[in-house]
């Protein structure tokens, strides 16, 4: 039995050995394998040292799961072993699902241009019947218009965390942890900050997005008293376009720190003064973590 699933494959000379319907491969690696037999990778992609991805198949389609692993954008091509569908973005932060217009496919997969945030994940999702892609368009549509939040913000802390008891008038989206305020500096909770913005006649169609740049540690937004949802990762952004309205809007963006910068706060005041204290805290000479709203702040004005 065994001189017939292997044959005369040494390794060597002969790595091949056919038995019934099958091969028997000796001296090869797992790529010269898959060439042999002509099976192409599920998912190749360019530059793909930062990029992980998960693939499970469905009875009507495929959902590949494609995440970065670096703090950088990245752009990369991507085939997909898939053809005869057509390829959707679904966004598992807030829930929102669009078509990828720009696609190509051969006989045998899918080829994307996509764009990464810092460590940001998508689901790439195949379900609909379809062979022709526009590579005209932009899977990642550059804005129409931005509107840039440049103006003051007035920020309230919490006065029972020992946060300022007035608000406190940021002119520029600074850091809390390098304020000279130490009720600031050394601030854990939630702050909001408040400020208004002009949109002149919203474009029927667009998407409305705001970009907070950088939220230390998670952000909820909220314009015109209606919550749109929030952001803790790159790139930080939500789409606001159901609650903005012509003309002047109220913009509400409630961040929220950990207690590390308190911890470490409190750490340096005598054992007999400290509010908080821990068993295992955090190494004040290590410094404290970057807080609260960074920005820059803006309003990017979309066409999926």
């Amino acid at each position: 039995m065994a001189d017939e699933l292997w044959g005369n494959a040494d390794g060597k000379t002969i790595k091949i050995n056919h038995y019934g319907k099958g091969l028997v491969l000796n001296g090869m690696d797992m790529q010269q394998a898959f060439d042999l037999v002509k099976v192409i990778p599920d998912l190749k992609i360019t530059k793909s040292d930062s990029i992980l991805f998960i693939h499970r198949k469905l009875a009507d389609g495929s959902i590949y799961f494609v995440s970065n692993q670096k703090n950088t954008t990245v752009n990369i091509a991507t085939a997909f072993r898939i053809t005869g569908k057509t390829p959707e973005l679904w966004n598992a932060i807030n829930g929102s699902m669009r078509p990828l217009p720009a696609f190509t496919q051969t006989a045998s997969a899918t080829s994307i241009p996509m764009q990464l945030a810092p460590y940001e994940s998508a689901f790439v999702v195949f379900r609909k019947d379809g062979n022709s892609g526009d590579t005209t368009l932009s899977n990642y549509p550059s804005p129409i218009k931005t509107i840039e939040l440049t103006q003051p913000w007035v920020v309230n802390f919490d006065k029972a965390m020992r946060g300022p008891a007035q608000p406190v008038v940021f002119n520029m989206l600074t850091d809390w942890s390098e304020n000279v305020n130490d009720s600031i500096k050394y601030y854990s909770g939630t702050a909001y900050y408040h400020t208004t913005f002009k949109a002149g006649k919203l474009i029927k169609g667009a998407h409305y997005i705001i970009d907070l740049g950088v939220a230390r540690a998670i952000a909820k937004v909220t314009v015109n008293g209606i919550e749109m949802g929030g952001a803790w990762t790159p790139p930080y952004t939500i789409d606001i376009t159901g609650a903005l309205k012509k003309g002047e809007n109220k913009l509400e963006i409630k961040v929220v720190n950990t207690w590390v910068n308190r911890l470490v706060g409190d750490s340096m005041l005598p054992k007999n003064q400290r509010p908080t204290s821990v068993i295992y805290g955090p190494d004040p000479g290590k410094g404290l973590e970057s807080s609260g709203l960074l920005g820059p702040v803006k309003i990017d004005i979309i066409n999926y």
